[in-house]
């Protein structure tokens, strides 16, 4: 099972993962965090991603969101390559993808091709969106010591987080963690993965 996590930057996707990585009600299946094997990997489209992150030097925006996508694309790779009975929890995938090839300036043909080129094969069972306001955003990034998006920039990246997962056509959910406290959004979500285990 590959469980896609995704929204804005403060959304609350690192403290999900967290906690379903942990949660008893997994306890009978091998949960990973794709985030968390990228380091013992030598695939060399997460290198070359990674490389990007560390270069000190500006990359042409387009060179980076290739690098992107080769990272992310390699890391979700890299966890499913491990069994069919295991859940895989990837933080950023398709819907991150899509919004970073929006900001690169690429046509809409040219970003739906690369997309699909990078994820091809990749199909995940859940995608959960998780949506933030503006002012919440700034204040968990504010927490962190981290510098947070201006209000427009902002507002435009969650309105294509949104507009693409519209667009997804297999099974999602939608959390506002704007006022929830993070048990309350592990709850929702755990409910809507026994639901689909349950249908399984």
């Amino acid at each position: 099972m590959l469980i896609e996590i995704e929204g804005p930057s403060g959304a609350g996707k690192t403290t999900l993962v967290t906690s379903l990585r942990t949660d008893p009600l997994l306890a009978t299946q091998t949960v990973i965090d794709a985030a968390r094997l990228e380091h013992s990997t030598n695939d060399i489209g997460w290198r070359l991603g990674e490389l990007m992150r560390q270069h000190d030097h500006p990359i042409d925006s387009i060179e980076r969101v290739l690098l992107y996508c080769a990272r992310t694309a390699a890391r979700a790779r890299l966890a499913l390559s491990h069994d069919d009975e295991v859940v895989v929890l990837c933080d950023r995938l398709r819907l991150s993808l899509q919004v970073a090839t929006y900001h690169a300036g690429l046509p809409e043909a040219t970003r739906t091709q690369l997309v699909d080129l990078a994820l091809r094969g990749i199909q995940p069972d859940l995608v959960i969106l998780l949506d933030v306001s503006h002012p919440t955003h700034r204040r968990r990034l504010a927490r962190r010591g981290h510098q947070s998006e201006p209000a427009g920039a902002f507002g435009r990246s969650r309105q294509l987080f949104a507009s693409a997962f519209e667009q997804h056509a297999g099974p999602k959910s939608l959390v506002d963690t704007t006022r929830r406290t993070p048990e309350q959004v592990h709850r929702t979500v755990i409910q809507q993965l026994l639901s689909i285990r349950t249908a399984a």
